[in-house]
This record gives C-alpha cells, structure tokens and sequence, in this order.
C-alpha cells in the first residue's frame, strides 16, 4: 500500500550530520576492490528493452522501486512473499538501527563506527498513483534490460540465504507488505543505505560515484541529472 512507504520516515536524522565529517575521513577506505559483490546470473529474456524503475527518498534513505513482475526472475520469493503488490521498493540498512521502532543516537552511533549486520527492507505497494510517482520523493528512470539485470543481480545478492539456498526473513508484516530480510553485507562507516542505492544504480549503467553520494538527497540531485 502507498501508507507502506512512510513507514520509516520518522527517524532521528539528527547524528547523520554530527558524523559527516567522519564519513568523508572513511571514503577511501569504504567499498574496496575486494569487497566488491561478484555479479552473476544470465539475461532474462522475458526482460523488455527497458525498464521503468523509480528511486524513492524517505527521509534520509533512499531505495529502489521496481515492478514486481520484473523481480520475479533472479528473486521468485517475492511473488510469494507479496502477492498483493505491483511494486516492490528494495532498500538496505544496518539491521539495529532500521529494524528499531525509533532510530536513535545510541543506535546510529553504533552502526557508524563498528562493523554490524545489515538488513534488506522490502515493502510492497499495491498501486502506483499518478500523485505519488510525480511526488519530489520519487523519481523514475528508465534503464536497459542489460543494465536492469545487472541492478537485480546486485540486489539479489545483497540477501543473505540459508543452508537451503532461502532467504532469511527477520520480520514481516503482511497488513502492510513490509518484510525485512538478513543481508549478508557488513554495515560500516560510509558503507551507507544511500551509497548501496548508488552501488545498484552504478550497476544499472548509471555514470555515478557512489562513495561520494551519502545522503538522499544528493542521491536524488544526481539521479535527475541522468
């Protein structure tokens, strides 16, 4: 539902800017060569020759809002998962701090300066408005089914999975189609939900620096620029 997307809006933003400074220190040394996520997988042919996707900004995060029909390839359990819903919006956080009912300093601090485990948010929307998707929030793109498959296998291998190859659910909640998943990525330092939005777009084709872009709406300003 589009009540779904505002979930996670009201968070203590407040630390974000008492560490920016430490931040930008960590730049360099955030997202190395061999930190980088293998990319794999085949094209799906069923794939069209572009793709509308929507980047999302609550708040201080962003996330990635795609057509669930278009998801179903490299992730079938979120058909399962959401069967409701004609959209999914993927975002990526440290799992303390966006699984906490209230964000707080105490959290925020901790997800800044050690290295923690992360989550992957999804929640469904069973619509898409006209008001909501020409909303500043929500800003569309349409990419090439190369680049659209190269996006999904980023994010499908940001999921953690069990044993049996499943995903690990944390938490959901069917009423407002908002699941949270492990995700096998350290959370640290600049490693932020904002820069593996900026990861995914980069893998999509997009021409971005994804270290340099911490915040949601620097993520939104360059976007618009593409």
């Amino acid at each position: 539902m589009v009540a779904a997307m505002d979930e996670l809006k009201k968070r203590d933003v407040i630390i974000w800017t008492l560490l920016a400074g430490l931040w930008m220190v960590l730049l360099t040394g955030c997202f190395s060569a061999g930190e980088a996520l293998k990319q794999t997988g085949s094209i799906d042919s069923s794939i069209d020759s572009s793709v509308t996707i929507y980047v999302t900004k609550r708040g201080w995060h962003t996330g990635l809002l795609i057509p669930k029909q278009k998801v179903k390839a490299l992730i079938p359990e979120m058909d399962a998962d959401f069967p409701e819903a004609s959209h999914l919006n993927f975002s990526w956080g440290e799992k303390k701090y966006f699984m906490a009912p209230k964000g707080t300093v105490i959290l925020a601090l901790r997800a800044a300066l050690l290295p923690t485990q992360s989550v992957v948010h999804v929640d469904g929307l069973d619509r898409l408005p006209s008001s909501y998707i020409k909303s500043p929030g929500v800003q569309a793109i349409d990419l090439t089914s190369e680049g659209f498959q190269s996006m999904m296998v980023f994010i499908q291998k940001s999921f953690e999975r069990d044993s049996a190859s499943r995903l690990i659910l944390l938490r959901e909640n069917p009423r407002a189609m908002s699941n949270f998943y492990l995700s096998g990525i350290t959370y640290w330092g600049t490693r932020t939900c904002n820069v593996w939005t900026a990861r995914a777009l980069e893998q999509a084709g997009l021409d971005l620096n994804p270290g340099f872009l911490l915040t949601a709406g620097q993520i939104m300003r360059r976007v618009k620029k593409e």
